[in-house]
């Protein structure tokens, strides 16, 4: 059995998710650990690293939970995102972006760029 605590951020979307999504993320989730799944053979799981962490993105439905592993019987999920949002795309590629920009959910892609020429 594995724990997996959540982030606010994750936690908050999770909450709003309905109970048979919530099962199947926790099942998916649960299963990364598990000796029979390899992470790097499996297509519909990601890894890269952010200030020296391995995270990974599963992609689960239409939702991508990024986690991190923090033995193997501990999970930390960081953020669950929509599939195809300027979250998703500014958190995995690891452009600059504050935690309040990603838990937003409603940020532009033109604010997000203004947002650099506002800082000269």
């Amino acid at each position: 059995m594995k724990q997996i605590t959540f982030s606010d951020q994750s936690l908050n979307e999770f909450s709003k998710l309905d109970k048979l999504i919530q099962l199947k993320l926790l099942d998916k989730i649960g299963e990364v650990c598990d000796g029979s799944m390899q992470l790097s053979k499996n297509a519909a799981i990601g890894r890269f690293r952010r200030e020296g962490i391995d995270i990974y993105r599963h992609r689960i439905d239409d939702l991508r939970v990024y986690f991190e592993i923090i033995d193997e019987d501990v999970i930390y999920c960081r953020y669950i995102l929509g599939e195809h949002t300027l979250s998703d795309f500014l958190y995995r590629f690891c452009l600059p972006v504050t935690d309040e920009q990603l838990t937003e959910g409603s940020g532009s892609f033109w604010k997000y760029l203004e947002s650099f020429v506002n800082k000269k």
